[in-house]
C-alpha cells in the first residue's frame, strides 16, 4: 500500500553524515533525498516527541461532568495526541469525552511558543469534504482560580479547497504535511527540515496561531491547545472507516533544544462571507412543504420551530468570556429550540438543501442532546434528495428539499425516519434534544455562507393523537 511505504519512508533511520541535497520540485510530492525527516529535524535543532493521530469515538459522552460539545456525526473528528514536553508531566485530557488515546499522550497541550507540532503523511481519501485547525481549549479564569472552556478555533480553515489551489490537485490521498505554530522563524525551520527530507514545498501547508492571541507556555494559567481534523462523506466508505481506524500519519511534538526568541504570526486577514446569493427562490417550496406536514396529520398538533442562526467571529469569540463552542470559519449552523420526544411523538425536520441551491460544499441535520450534547445522528445532503417527495411531490423544487422524521419508534411514520434512542437518560420525557444544521463551505466564497443568505430550516413537533386544538 501506498501508506505503508510512506511512513516507512518517513519513519526511517537515514544517514547520520554530511545532509543530502534536498529533493527539487519535480512533480512528485515526496523523493528520497537519503535524509529521513527526524534527522531533519534534529540538524534544525529540534527534540522530537512522537504522538498519534485518533479519530474521536465519542464513547464516554453520558458519563457525568462529560460533553461531546454538540458532535456532528456525519462529520469524524480527527485529533493530534502529543507528548509532554521534554522532562514534563503527561496533561490531562480536557477533552476525554471524545475518547482516548494512546497512554502518556493527550489530545490538550499547553505550548511554548518556540514550539509546533507537526502532522505528515497521506490525506483522507476522497471525500466531499476535509479541513484542520488548531483551537484554544481553556483558559485560566483570574476570577476562580481554576479553568473555563473556550474550544476556540485560532483562524481561517485549512479546507480541501484552500490544499488543492496550493497544491494544484485535489489533496485526497496524496502525501501532505501541516506545520502548526506560534512564529514565522519555527514554522520555516520546520519547513526547511522537510524540504531537506525530500518533500516538495507546495505539499507543506500551515496551520498558524496568531501569538498575540493565545497564552503559549508550560505555566498553570496557561492556554491548552488542540486540533481537529474533519472529513465527511467518502466516496468509498469503506476506504473512509479503514483511514479513520489506522490514519496514515505521523504526529510530532517539536521543541527547539534551546530556547528560541519569537516574534509570532499576525492575525491574518479572513476572507468575507456572502456571495449576494440567496436561497429566497426556495422558500415558497419550503411553506408550502410545511404546510403539508401539518396537514398530514389533522388529529395532532403540530408545532413549528423554526432553528436559529448564530455566528461566533473567531478572534472576536477569543477576546470574549464566552464558550465558543468550537466555531469554524467554514460552517454556518442554525439550532432549534429545545423539545422533547415521547412515545407517541415525532418531529419532522424539514428544510432546504444548502447543497443542492449552490449556497454549501454539504451541509447536514444532526439530531443532539442538550444534556451532555452528545450527536446521535445526521442526515446529510446526499441523502437528502427524494426525502421530501411524498410530501410534496408536485412541486420542482421538491428534490431540493428534505424532510426527516424523528421518533422514537418508526412504526407508522413516513420514511426516512430516524429512531431516536435515549442518550443518557431513562425517562424519554426528561431527555431535551434539538435539531442542528451546518452548511460548511460555501463555494463561490472560500468560507461559511452568510445567515442573511440562507433559508432557515425548521423543526415541526407533533405531539399524541387527540391533541390538536
Amino acid at each position: 500500500m501506498r501508506w505503508l511505504s510512506l511512513l516507512l519512508l518517513l519513519s526511517a533511520c537515514g544517514d547520520d553524515g554530511p545532509s543530502a541535497p534536498a529533493g527539487e520540485a519535480t512533480g512528485s510530492t515526496l523523493v528520497d533525498t537519503g535524509v529521513s525527516l527526524d534527522v531533519a529535524l534534529t540538524r534544525r535543532g529540534f527534540t522530537v516527541g512522537e504522538g498519534a493521530f485518533v479519530f474521536s469515538t465519542m464513547d464516554a459522552c453520558c458519563e457525568e461532568g462529560a460533553t461531546c460539545l454538540g458532535n456532528n456525526p456525519s462529520t469524524p473528528y480527527g485529533t493530534p495526541f502529543l507528548p509532554p514536553a521534554p522532562q514534563g508531566p503527561v496533561e490531562d485530557d480536557e477533552l476525554w469525552a471524545w475518547g482516548s488515546g494512546p497512554e502518556g499522550l493527550s489530545r490538550t497541550v499547553r505550548l511554548r511558543a518556540d514550539e509546533a507540532w507537526l502532522l505528515v503523511g497521506e490525506a483522507p481519501p476522497d471525500a466531499q469534504y476535509l479541513s484542520y485547525r488548531s483551537y484554544v481549549s481553556t483558559r485560566h479564569d483570574e476570577e476562580t482560580g481554576g479553568r473555563r472552556g473556550v474550544i476556540g478555533s485560532l483562524g481561517p480553515s485549512l479546507n480541501h479547497s484552500v490544499m488543492e489551489a496550493q497544491l494544484g490537485r485535489p489533496v485526497f490521498g496524496e502525501p501532505f504535511a501541516v506545520i502548526t505554530s506560534f512564529d514565522p522563524g519555527v514554522e520555516e525551520a520546520v519547513r526547511g527540515a522537510l524540504i531537506d527530507a525530500g518533500w516538495a514545498t507546495e505539499a507543506i501547508f500551515t496551520d498558524r496561531i496568531p501569538l498575540e492571541v493565545v497564552r503559549t507556555g508550560l505555566e498553570e494559567d496557561a492556554d491548552t491547545f488542540f486540533g481537529v481534523m474533519r472529513s465527511a462523506i467518502y466516496t468509498d466508505p469503506g476506504a473512509g472507516e479503514a483511514y479513520q481506524s489506522a490514519p496514515a500519519v505521523r504526529l510530532l511534538r517539536l521543541t527547539p533544544e534551546t530556547p528560541l526568541q519569537v516574534e509570532g504570526h499576525s492575525i491574518p486577514e479572513l476572507l468575507p462571507r456572502g456571495s449576494g446569493t440567496n436561497e429566497d427562490a426556495w422558500k415558497p417550496a419550503l411553506t408550502a412543504l410545511q404546510d403539508a406536514v401539518v396537514a398530514a396529520f389533522p388529529t395532532r398538533l403540530a408545532v413549528v420551530q423554526p432553528a436559529v442562526a448564530y455566528w461566533l467571529e473567531t478572534y472576536e469569540c477569543l477576546e470574549g468570556e464566552v464558550n465558543c463552542t468550537g466555531d469554524l470559519r467554514d460552517r454556518f449552523t442554525a439550532i432549534t429550540p429545545p423539545f422533547t420526544l415521547g412515545e407517541d411523538e415525532a418531529v419532522v425536520a424539514i428544510g432546504v438543501n444548502h447543497e443542492r441551491t449552490g449556497k454549501a460544499t454539504y451541509s447536514s441535520a444532526s439530531i443532539q442532546t442538550i444534556q451532555h450534547q452528545v450527536g446521535l445522528q445526521s442526515f446529510d445532503s446526499t441523502r437528502m434528495p427524494g426525502s421530501a417527495a411524498a410530501w410534496l411531490a408536485d412541486d420542482p423544487l421538491a428534490d431540493d428539499l428534505y424532510a426527516w422524521v424523528l421518533a422514537r419508534d418508526c412504526t407508522g411514520w413516513p420514511e426516512p425516519c430516524f429512531e431516536v434512542p435515549l442518550a443518557c437518560v431513562d425517562d424519554p420525557t426528561a431527555e431535551e434534544l434539538k435539531v442542528t444544521v451546518r452548511a460548511y463551505l460555501e463555494p463561490t466564497t472560500g468560507t461559511a455562507p452568510m445567515q442573511t443568505e440562507m433559508s432557515i430550516d425548521r423543526a415541526i413537533k407533533l405531539f399524541p393523537e387527540g391533541s390538536a386544538p
